[in-house]
């Protein structure tokens, strides 16, 4: 990829009006380089970064069917595994 196509990804261009009036209302602030910043649920993001989330949870589908079983000595990361019914 190139650098050119990366800034374009990752530019404040890309955000979407609706985010621009989500943004409008959230405090926001500067960081040390001069970036905008806005807090959105408790969380710190720049403007593009956002865009980012939002999309993500519009997209987001959790599967019922499937839970994380808690581990145990013989998997202690636990696993995902579907309930018994």
């Amino acid at each position: 990829m190139d650098l050119k196509d990366l800034i374009s990804n990752v530019g404040d261009n890309k955000i979407s009006e609706e985010t621009n009036i989500l943004i409008s209302s959230l405090p926001s602030c500067t960081d040390f380089q001069g970036k905008k910043l806005c807090n959105y649920q408790g969380c710190w993001y720049y403007y593009n970064a956002l865009q980012g989330v939002l999309n993500f949870q519009a997209g987001f589908k959790p599967q019922i069917r499937h839970y994380l079983a808690q581990g145990s000595h013989r998997r202690p990361h636990g696993e995902i595994k579907e309930p018994v019914l």
